[in-house]
């Protein structure tokens, strides 16, 4: 208010001065009319002169929440978190949220691991951005040794595992090293229990635990072998000279006696029963018969 005479102030008038703007405690920021009016003296002739009301914006930070994830399992959602440690220094005023209208959030992964905010924008705010961090964990397997068993003299059976914990369809072919499965069990171990351990498995992706195995060794069934006269009539005269067990577990016998005798070669588990595995003519005086089926069972002997 200016040129006022006669020490004249705005008290003197008759009608006070009245100031108006269009702007409110929630209005976005930019410039806004200020509109003086209503002022009247009958000492002076009044004009009026518009303001401006300037907003500006308010700091607004954005962080992005630190996060972890299991290697090649789900990946964790990534999220920004809008800080609002007070509502005039550090974030949203008047009740603003983080509206699409208002504010677009974008995250980035960078290489390095580290998570970056960018591309959010609003008028009425000035946006700084706190990088956090995506923490990467291996997932978790477990290889089992399978538990085995055995008759005593038999061969080892294969050792084999099994696997809990595999994600996106990983199967054991994508170990970088498969695992190792080793018994201190072998032929001639008397029967019992036997430790099947498992190890020296590798991955970049897991973060691979063991359960060891159990191989049983059981007690060894006794086969015997007999020779009968393939004819009732006429006494036996073939004999069983020599039973010899092959590098491969085949059971080679040696047969001796009487040429063009008819013979039955039988084997049994108990005695009682008989399982027949030739029927022949004796060709020479001896004769070399091999037992391909001895590789299935444990042990022949000669009854």
């Amino acid at each position: 208010m200016s040129a006022l005479f006669n020490g004249n102030t705005k008290t003197n008038l008759v009608t006070s001065l009245a100031l108006n703007t269009s702007a409110t405690s929630s209005s976005n920021a930019g410039a806004y009319a200020i509109t003086p009016s209503a002022a009247a003296s009958p000492n002076y002739t009044i004009s009026f002169v518009n303001g401006s009301l300037t907003v500006t914006p308010v700091p607004l930070t954005i962080t992005a929440q630190q996060q972890k994830q299991e290697v090649r399992g789900r990946a964790a959602d990534l999220d920004g978190q809008l800080c609002r440690l007070c509502q005039r220094e550090h974030g949203h005023e008047s009740g603003d949220s983080a509206d699409p209208e208002y504010v677009g959030l974008l995250l980035q992964q960078r290489r390095g691991l580290s998570i970056t905010g960018s591309a959010a924008a609003s008028p009425n705010y000035v946006i700084s951005f706190v990088t956090g961090s995506l923490t990467v964990t291996l997932a978790s397997l477990t290889i089992s040794a399978k538990d085995e068993s055995m008759s005593m003299g038999s061969a080892v059976p294969p050792l084999t595992a099994n696997y809990k914990g595999f994600v996106n369809g990983d199967t054991s072919a994508n170990l970088a090293m498969p695992p190792s499965l080793t018994t201190h069990c072998h032929l001639e171990q008397s029967r019992g229990k036997y430790p099947i351990d498992a190890g020296a498995a590798a991955s970049p992706n897991y973060a691979i635990a063991y359960v060891d195995g159990v191989l049983t060794v059981t007690k060894m069934q006794l086969v015997s072998v007999a020779v009968t006269s393939a004819t009732n009539s006429i006494p036996v005269v073939v004999e069983i000279e020599n039973l010899t067990v092959l590098p491969d577990r085949q059971v080679q016998l040696t047969l001796t006696g009487q040429p063009g005798q008819a013979y039955v070669l039988e084997m049994s588990p108990d005695l009682i029963n008989w399982q027949v595995l030739q029927t022949n003519t004796l060709a020479d005086a001896n004769t070399v018969f091999v037992d391909q089926t001895a590789t299935q069972a444990d042990r022949r002997s000669t009854a």
